[in-house]
């Protein structure tokens, strides 16, 4: 079992320290202990300590292996990989992106284990140890090394960066203690699979900020959306107008119109919500369409005119449309037949938003040489929602009578889904707590204040900025691509469009005033302490870890401290 180090495995680590080890000195061991002590990992068999590994952050996005060994009768039997794979975890928990560590040029069993494991050598460092054998710097990026180990995949959702632990897959790979588990790292034995950001797992302390789901109700419900199954009849301004009264609110707003007749899903942003709507109205629609040719055309003829309307179309708005009757591209993404009757074409289309399907199915007559009109249309989808989560508006006054009635809000809940449902389908960043509270009134989005982002990102798209808890920040304009948002340091990531958090529910951390931040992931504005009570920096830290370093390697004269 893989665990934290104790005190009392002082004198096990310091035995096998010195039959491994050229370079003996047992008391660096005990200052990582009293000074990072979660970096301290044994392999405990039995109660003997089989291996131990030892790390601690660098920077503020690298992260250091110091010491790993294993005793000699538990060599090739998992135990090596077992502990970096807990100090990598353990270096992703803290914000970091990337691990180094040293290795003897002779050691070619550490190596070999280090390449497995995605390692690669970055540069030799020439007479590093103390008898004067070279040394090899390796690195390795800890998001591929998950990947690699098939312990982290990539899913879109809200809130989300891409990255999600396999909770199955990293159970029976790692067999991590509960223990490792202690601070609730993003991660609950209790529940499937979790959101894993490689963020400072500190940076979301329960007085700060609310998940969407566990939002009060009547702040979930200012801040919901409903799916309605728009009947044919009233207008999408009605839709909205009926929700608004149901739920005694103020404001609720449709994200995007259909026209009388169509029926399908009608998302209905409320309240707070409504100033999300444009996420949903410029996202992708899908229509169940029932075109009417008026003559007879070969099923062939039909399913080959039909993949040609794939692809950007011209369209110009009919007469009877709300807009100003211009010519404009639409991008048809696919048009799918699903039957053929008589004179009668059943098809699935999606489709930009914007896109008349009525005036596409005239088109496709005039194509065919025969007419055509749209006889009737259902919208299946709209943006990341569909036709199953979709309620109707009586069903939506119930449940809001029973909660008002009887206090009870399952229902209500059941049925308005958090306005962060909304942008699942377009690329995220997630932020840390430090600042959110600027973002809150306007601020560019900073490259240190990101804790993850989708891969897919690229400059000039729209973004979605949420908390560490999934909250929805703000909608902002990306300007850097994610590659090169990876590669920086520093440097504007995004520009804020819209604002959708309002202030006060995070603190603004001023630079001048890092004693205010509560939780600002730096290791350099934070400390811990020692078994005896007092406080130790980590500037303080990184001075023992140059002084031990230099009495590796006496050749090196000025190492920065």
């Amino acid at each position: 079992m893989i665990r934290r180090f104790r005190p009392e495995d002082e004198d096990c680590v310091c035995s096998l320290e010195s039959g491994i080890f050229r370079e003996h000195n047992p008391y660096e061991y005990v200052e990582f202990y009293q000074m990072f002590e979660d970096g301290f990992f044994v392999e405990d068999i039995g109660g003997m300590i089989a291996g131990f590994v030892v790390g601690y952050p660098l920077s503020d996005v690298e992260g250091h292996i110091f010491s790993l060994a294993v005793h000699e009768d538990f060599r090739r039997q998992g135990i090596g990989e077992a502990l970096l794979d807990h100090i990598c975890l353990y270096f992703m928990l803290k914000g970091l992106s990337k691990v180094s560590l040293e290795v003897r040029v002779s050691n070619q069993a550490a190596i070999r284990l280090y390449t497995k494991a995605g390692f690669s050598i970055a540069w030799k460092e020439l007479k590093y140890y103390s008898d004067g054998e070279d040394g090899y710097v390796m690195t390795a990026l800890l998001n591929e090394y998950f990947i690699r180990k098939g312990l982290l995949t990539f899913r879109p959702g809200p809130g989300a960066s891409e990255h999600f632990l396999r909770r199955s897959a990293f159970l029976s790979a790692m067999q991590p203690s509960k223990e490792f588990f202690r601070n609730d790292h993003f991660f609950n034995f209790d529940r499937g699979e979790r959101l894993f950001p490689y963020g400072d797992v500190k940076e979301s302390p329960d007085r700060y900020g609310t998940a969407p789901e566990d939002r009060p109700i009547r702040e979930y419900i200012e801040k919901g959306v409903v799916v309605i199954n728009k009947p044919a009849g009233p207008t999408s301004h009605e839709i909205a107008a009926y929700v608004k009264k149901i739920l005694e609110v103020d404001l609720a707003g449709h994200s995007g119109s259909l026209d009388p007749v169509v029926t399908g899903v009608q998302p209905v942003m409320i309240s707070k919500a409504t100033r999300a709507v444009a996420a949903i109205r410029l996202s992708g629609k899908e229509y169940i369409c029932l075109l009417k040719l008026h003559r007879s055309v070969p099923k062939k003829t039909i399913e080959k005119t039909l993949s040609e309307f794939t692809g950007t179309v011209w369209q110009m708005p009919p007469v009877t449309s709300a807009v100003k009757r211009t010519l404009r591209a639409r991008h048809i993404y696919y048009i799918e037949p699903l039957e053929f009757k008589d004179t009668y074409v059943l098809m699935r289309v999606g489709c930009e938003a914007g896109t008349y399907i009525r005036k596409l199915c005239h088109d496709i007559g005039m194509a065919l040489g025969v007419g055509g009109h749209m006889q009737e249309l259902i919208r299946s989808k709209a943006g990341p929602f569909t036709e199953e989560g979709m309620t109707t508006l009586q069903e939506l006054e119930d449940a809001y009578a029973v909660w008002k009635d009887n206090g009870d809000e399952s229902e209500l809940r059941r049925l308005i889904r958090p306005m962060e449902t909304s942008f699942a389908q377009i690329p995220s960043v997630t932020v840390r707590n430090t600042a959110v509270g600027a973002l809150c009134h306007g601020a560019f989005l900073a490259r240190p204040g990101i804790i993850s982002l989708d891969s897919g990102l690229k400059k000039g798209d729209m973004v979605a900025v949420f908390s560490g808890k999934g909250e929805i920040i703000s909608l902002s304009e990306a300007l850097m691509d994610a590659a090169e948002v990876m590669e920086k340091e520093s440097g504007f990531v995004a520009r804020p469009v819209a604002v959708l958090m309002e202030p006060g529910r995070y603190p603004w951390v001023s630079r001048n005033k890092k004693e205010e931040t509560p939780a600002s992931g730096s290791p350099e504005n934070t400390a811990r302490s020692d078994v005896s009570g007092k406080r130790i920096s980590f500037s303080a830290f990184r001075s023992v870890l140059t002084f031990y370093r230099r009495i590796r390697n006496p050749y090196i004269s000025n190492i920065p401290s």
